[in-house]
């Protein structure tokens, strides 16, 4: 009974009016663009080896969450190195579930999806060695941005943010009170902009960091009325919930911020 309710409390579980399969798959594509990397390589100059994987802090939480995303998606080896664990997906058959999940729900971070469509077309196109190495300098991606107000009305936008968010999202609680909800992104500047437009945030996204060329662009909000907005989000019963860490990390931010009397 324990294990159960530890598990129950800590993967992505089903709410009512929820497609679980469906919206675990939405949920899937968040995790990617947040913290996914979609691999092509060669092994000893000879054959091509496709990968995608997700790398999360280990945390019991995060690796009872990924084992329950692999067992609902029938896809992957679950691994724990060092400090971090890991969903690794590389057999054929199961690359072409993910494909059809991708086709069926699109990555919406401008890196993810770039990497994506060069492997899709290396795998769909068995391409050769010689061939790799010419078009990983060449091929571009065909990629509209969207913008705020087309992104967050996606069919699938509420199950991708929950994994995105369980990926890069963050409920900081302060000992002054003044608790706040961040997420980051690179490059993406058009991503935060849709945060702010679907909870109507009073903040400005911000640049807070280059790293490797790319620009880190951060929305944070101390809002009370913000975070209230925030909170029923990801307690709504017709989306799945947020997963591993991040989910112990919401009930307690929960706990606090009904707790704080003070005015944010």
């Amino acid at each position: 009974k324990l294990l159960c309710t530890i598990i129950a409390f800590f993967e992505p579980y089903p709410k009512q009016n929820v497609n679980y399969t469906e919206a675990m798959k939405q949920f899937f594509v968040g995790l990617i663009d947040g913290d996914g990397s979609i691999q092509v390589n060669h092994w000893r100059e000879t054959i091509l080896q496709f990968r995608i994987i997700i790398k999360l802090k280990y945390t019991e939480g995060n690796h009872l969450m990924l084992k329950q995303l692999s067992k609902v998606l029938n896809i992957g080896q679950i691994y724990i190195q060092k400090k971090y664990v890991f969903l690794q997906i590389d057999h054929k058959t199961e690359i072409e579930v993910v494909l059809g999940i991708l086709t069926d729900y699109p990555l919406l971070t401008t890196n993810a999806y770039t990497r994506y469509l060069f492997l899709r077309f290396c795998f769909l196109n068995r391409i050769s060695l010689k061939e790799y190495k010419f078009m990983k300098h060449f091929l571009e991606p065909v990629f509209r941005k969207l913008t705020p107000l087309e992104l967050t009305n996606l069919s699938y936008f509420d199950n991708w943010f929950v994994g995105f968010t369980t990926a890069e999202g963050c409920f900081c609680i302060r000992l002054n009170g003044s608790h706040s909800f961040s997420i980051s992104q690179a490059s993406d500047h058009y991503i935060m902009e849709a945060i702010k437009t679907k909870f109507t945030l009073p903040n400005q996204v911000r640049l807070i960091a280059v790293k490797n060329k790319k620009p880190i662009y951060l929305i944070e909000t101390y809002n009370r009325n913000s975070l209230a907005r925030v909170i029923d989000f990801f307690s709504r019963n017709d989306i799945i919930s947020l997963g591993g860490e991040k989910l112990l990390q919401f009930h307690k931010f929960i706990s606090a911020f009904y707790k704080n009397k003070k005015g944010l």
